[in-house]
């Protein structure tokens, strides 16, 4: 059960980095820059932000200035479900709607997770399921 909750937590991590418990950065949303000027405008349209400028200045308003760096600009500002339709790399304006639109969104089992792991006191033997799935998720964050 260790192992499956390990292996689950890794795949979580590789396929969709913004959901999972570390900074997101800018280098894991690396198809957003090889979009088009408008794909990256409409983001921003969604996210109510100005679309004047360069894609490179478009860029920097969407994801931040910092190449390599954690995530920043628009993005970073935006609630967590905008965030996440924001970033969907098949990303559509008009199937997205309006940001301000969207419902705010319950915090997700996962970061239930990382939090009750982190609370947990490390280096204690598990004596339940749920202390070792917690060990588990503990160890695969880490």
């Amino acid at each position: 059960l260790a192992e499956r909750a390990c292996a689950t937590a890794s795949l979580v991590r590789h396929f969709e980095p913004h959901f999972a418990g570390h900074a997101a950065q800018r280098s894991d949303y690396g198809y957003i820059a090889k979009e088009s000027r408008s794909a990256v405008a409409a983001r921003l349209r969604f996210l109510g932000v100005s679309m004047v400028g360069t894609k490179a200045e478009l860029l920097a308003k969407l994801l931040g200035s910092a190449p390599g760096g954690e995530l920043g600009g628009a993005v970073a500002a935006a609630p967590p479900a905008v965030r996440d339709i924001a970033l969907l790399p098949d990303f559509d304006l008009k199937r997205a709607g309006k940001a301000s639109k969207v419902p705010e969104k319950p915090p997700s089992v996962w970061s239930g997770l990382v939090d009750a792991a982190a609370a947990a006191a490390p280096g204690s033997a598990p004596e339940t399921g749920k202390e070792l799935v917690l060990q588990a998720v503990r160890s695969a964050v880490a």
